[in-house]
C-alpha cells in the first residue's frame, strides 16, 4: 500500500456519525462489515469530494442502551493512491519492448 503526500492535509480524515432509525441494527452491521472489507474504497466527503481510501486504524461501532435506536461509528482514513510501478520493474518493461 502507497499513501500520496497531500501537503497540506494534515492528519487523517476523521469520519464520526449516527445510524438512527428502526433497521439501525442492520445498517451498523453493514456499516461494520464495510469497515472490515479490506482495500480501498470510496469515501464521500462533504467538503473534499469523492476519494478512494483506507483505513489507518479500526473503526469503531457502539450502542448504547439508552439512546436505542442509534449506533454510533467513527473512522479515520486516509487518502489511496495505488502505488507506481517500480524502477526496475519498468526499466525491465522498457527492455523487453
Amino acid at each position: 500500500t502507497w499513501h500520496e503526500d497531500m501537503g497540506a492535509l494534515d492528519g487523517g480524515i476523521r469520519v464520526q456519525g449516527l445510524i438512527l432509525g428502526e433497521d439501525y441494527i442492520r445498517r451498523a452491521r453493514r456499516m461494520r462489515l464495510a469497515l472490515r472489507t479490506p482495500g480501498p474504497g470510496l469515501l464521500t466527503h462533504p467538503w473534499l469530494g469523492d476519494m478512494d481510501v483506507v483505513l489507518s486504524g479500526p473503526g469503531e461501532i457502539s450502542f448504547l442502551d439508552r439512546e436505542t435506536p442509534l449506533a454510533r461509528f467513527s473512522a479515520t482514513f486516509e487518502p489511496f493512491i495505488e502505488r507506481p510501478p517500480e524502477r526496475s520493474a519498468l526499466r525491465a518493461n522498457s527492455r523487453a519492448t
